[in-house]
């Protein structure tokens, strides 16, 4: 459906994520509502030194649930080896992140049942 939508629909010069701000503008303060500058979630990542970081990453990618993930299913693995690979980070970062929200979304909904 969003993908039908005009692009003026979705964005204008002015405002991101029109159809989001639309949608609330009624439960949120309007200096939110207005606001143009974006402000990301905060992670644990400010609190971890680079060894923990990179500890974190290969847990993740090299869990046999993230590789056999519908969302990794285009990502080739074979060539992946022990070293870390920044590189592969940096151009899976997206799907990474997707991941982890997804199975933070299912801790959290398996804990509220």
């Amino acid at each position: 459906f969003l993908f039908s939508l005009p692009m003026d629909h979705k964005i204008t010069d002015i405002n991101t994520k029109k159809i989001l701000r639309n949608t609330f503008k009624k439960y949120i303060p309007d200096q939110i509502y207005n606001r143009k500058n974006k402000q990301g979630f905060s992670t644990k990542f400010n609190e971890l030194t680079i060894n923990e970081v990179e500890n974190y990453f290969k847990e993740i990618i090299y869990s046999s649930e993230f590789q056999k993930h519908i969302l990794t299913e285009n990502i080739n693995f074979n060539n992946f080896n022990d070293k870390f690979d920044i590189q592969f980070i940096k151009k899976n970062m997206k799907i990474i992140r997707t991941f982890i929200l997804l199975k933070q979304f299912d801790n959290y909904r398996l804990k509220s049942h």
